[in-house]
């Protein structure tokens, strides 16, 4: 029988933004180990495009330093709070 806080991950979301794909590995192996449903994106300008097709996540993980659009502008350009649970700058 799967733990309470096992039930509760699996229920979760978590998205995982780094230009690195060794980090954004080593993320989608921690957070699937602990039952989160996990999506990868190389840069901000992609988490900005999900986010604008509606799609919402309990957890992100966002390298504050990415080409293209860093975390930083993701975070204060376009997501709102209605939109977020937690928010998390990963500095390398």
């Amino acid at each position: 029988m799967a733990s309470p806080s096992e039930n509760f991950a699996s229920k979760l979301t978590a998205l995982v933004v780094d230009d690195d794909a060794m980090t954004r590995r080593i993320h989608q192996m921690t957070l699937s180990n602990l039952g989160f449903n996990i999506t990868c994106l190389k840069n901000g300008k992609e988490a900005v495009e999900i986010h604008q097709h509606g799609k919402k996540f309990d957890l992100i993980l966002m390298d504050k330093d990415m080409p293209e659009m860093n975390g930083t502008e993701v975070y204060f350009i376009y997501i709102t709070p209605q939109f977020l649970h937690l928010y998390i700058t990963i500095r390398a």
